[in-house]
């Protein structure tokens, strides 16, 4: 046995058997293994040449070995160190490779498998273990007969997870090949707020592939690998470098498989439930400032720091009167990164806002699912991440009627036949829901918001803006404003006053060092007050005098009635 074999530059060598403990071929030297030669190195091997011939090379190292083939080929290569190897350089399998025992450890480099080369024995326990940024490759020629049906062997992370491939109709150019690796997290650019899906996910590229399809099928390890959600609900995606989509995917979760269409050079295999996003602006009475067209961040500022809660508040029993989440059980949190001061400050969260998905074919109207999202000063709505649009799960394209509401403002929809929103699955949302914009015919109710008989309405355009602004002062959650007489919210204010102070038999209405989250807190200075100057109940009679037809001397009849599907 050779401790070590070494080839130099014009050598020719043709072998019948051997076996080494290191393997090393120079640059422009010819090592031939003969027909059922077999080469067995128990060391590392740097080849700066090709290996010609039929025979084989065998890895049967007692520890892991390093293989840097510099782009060179080996013809046949099999895997028999339970120690594993390292591919240390780029690697070309011509005809075949057979894994016996132990993983290759890919990590920057490339395995580049010949379109007629065939690989055998992959198993759990054997495969190319894809730890860093290099991939399993398949070279498309067109011509090699185990090209189309493929099976890459690949898994991270102690995880076999291979990928088949299925190629039709497809033309070739110069070099052509499709690659994969497998890595054992959910994908970095799902949705944040997706419901179901998979703790691994399969980077992919193709090269000088036009036309036809290519079609790639990974599998993934149950239940290891289905960390959140329900299994049955999952759809094999592709990510093409900017958008989602599940329009050709196809899954089984008896075989526990996604698969899905690969469209561009580079992508993402993945397993996540159907979804659409929702990117949707609104502005708040209450807080907003006219003469700057943003609103204030009192609950972010000021005394005793952020007062906005990191769980949504829609579920707790001070707010969820009215606010009955459908089909989403999944609390709502956020942290304080997100709440905290952002680089601009139009991006600062004023508060959470609860939004509807309602339906705009069967039953118009009736809500279908439902998310809380955190409210930026410029009015965008964004998921917990501050940064996402609204994700809404295991719902299928179509129109859909949008509802968005607080806590303490009365709600605003679309138009459920003129402003029908059509959502379809993609990373960026689209189009945008701007109810701060939207004329009166794209927002529901608003033909009757100056009804003198009803004084609804559900949107306002204030004298000294010309945007949309959802009114303020519910801060009962009875749908309606009212300053005074039965059903007021004003009791509501004073009770968080009162509270505020410790119950005290005499309370003071100026009270002004209530500083938390309160219902009470309509302007969301995160303060509450009854009275005196900056107080809440100024902020309730302004609502009801927004409307030409009421008058100091008529408000307490008329009221604001919250108008949705």
């Amino acid at each position: 046995m050779f401790k070590q074999f070494k080839t130099t530059a014009a050598a020719m060598l043709f072998l019948v058997s051997a076996a080494n403990a290191q393997l090393t071929i120079s640059s422009g030297a010819v090592f031939n293994i003969q027909t059922g030669a077999l080469v067995t190195v128990q060391g590392d091997v740097l080849s700066n040449a090709d290996i010609t011939g039929a025979g084989k090379v065998v890895l049967k190292g007692s520890m892991n070995q390093n293989v840097n083939m510099n782009g060179f080929t080996i013809p046949n290569l099999e895997m028999d160190n339970a120690a594993n190897a390292t591919l240390t350089g780029n690697a070309n399998i011509g005809s075949s490779i057979l894994f016996t025992n132990g993983k290759i450890l890919v990590g920057a480099s490339n395995a580049t498998i010949a379109s007629d080369a065939i690989t055998t024995g992959a198993s759990s326990t054997r495969y190319f273990e894809t730890n860093g940024i290099g991939e399993v490759r398949k070279t498309m020629d067109g011509v090699g007969s185990n090209a189309n049906g493929f099976i890459f062997p690949v898994g991270n992370n102690n995880q076999y997870r291979p990928v088949s491939m299925a190629v039709t109709g497809a033309t070739y150019g110069s070099s052509p090949y499709v690659g994969v690796r497998n890595v054992s997290l959910a994908a970095p650019t799902k949705p944040i707020s997706i419901a179901s899906y998979i703790e691994t996910h399969w980077p992919v590229s193709k090269s000088a592939i036009t036309s036809g399809n290519v079609v790639l099928t990974g599998s993934y390890v149950d239940p290891t690998d289905v960390v959140v959600g329900i299994k049955a609900n999952l759809k094999g995606y592709y990510y093409n470098g900017t958008d989602w989509s599940s329009t050709s995917g196809n899954n089984n979760a008896v075989t526990n498989t996604v698969g899905n269409l690969i469209t561009a050079n580079n992508g993402i295999l993945y397993g996540m439930n159907k979804y659409v996003l929702v990117d949707a602006k609104a502005l708040l009475q209450g807080p907003y400032d006219a003469s700057t067209g943003l609103m204030s961040e009192g609950l972010r500022t000021g005394t005793g720091g952020i007062k906005i809660p990191f769980n949504e508040p829609y579920r707790t029993a001070a707010y969820n009167d009215g606010f009955i989440h459908v089909n989403n059980s999944i609390l709502e949190s956020t942290t304080t990164g997100v709440l905290g001061s952002q680089a601009s400050v139009n991006d600062n969260i004023v508060d959470w806002v609860y939004l509807e998905l309602r339906n705009n074919t069967t039953g118009v109207g009736s809500v279908i699912q439902t998310r809380s999202g955190l409210l930026k000063r410029n009015g965008n709505i964004v998921d917990v991440d501050g940064i996402s649009p609204i994700t809404f799960n295991n719902v299928a394209d179509a129109q859909y009627t949008i509802a968005v509401r607080h806590r303490n403002h009365l709600g605003l929809a679309t138009d459920i036949t003129v402003n029908r929103q059509s959502l379809t699955e993609n990373k960026v949302a689209s189009p945008v829901i701007d109810f701060r914009t939207f004329t009166d015919a794209n927002l529901f109710g608003t033909s009757t918001a100056y009804a003198t008989t009803t004084n609804s309405a559900s949107a306002a355009i204030l004298p000294s803006a010309t945007v949309n602004l959802m009114w303020a002062g519910d801060a009962d959650h009875n749908l309606k404003v009212k300053y005074f007489g039965s059903s007021s919210d004003l009791p509501t204010v004073l009770s968080d006053v009162t509270f505020a102070q410790g119950n005290p038999a005499t309370p003071s209405y100026s009270y002004n060092s209530g500083f938390g989250y309160w219902k009470g807190d309509i302007n969301l200075d995160g303060k509450v007050k009854y009275s005196g100057s900056s107080n809440d109940v100024v902020v309730i009679l302004n609502t009801i005098l927004s409307n030409p037809s009421n008058t100091a001397s008529s408000y307490s009849y008329n009221s604001f009635f919250q108008q949705l599907p």
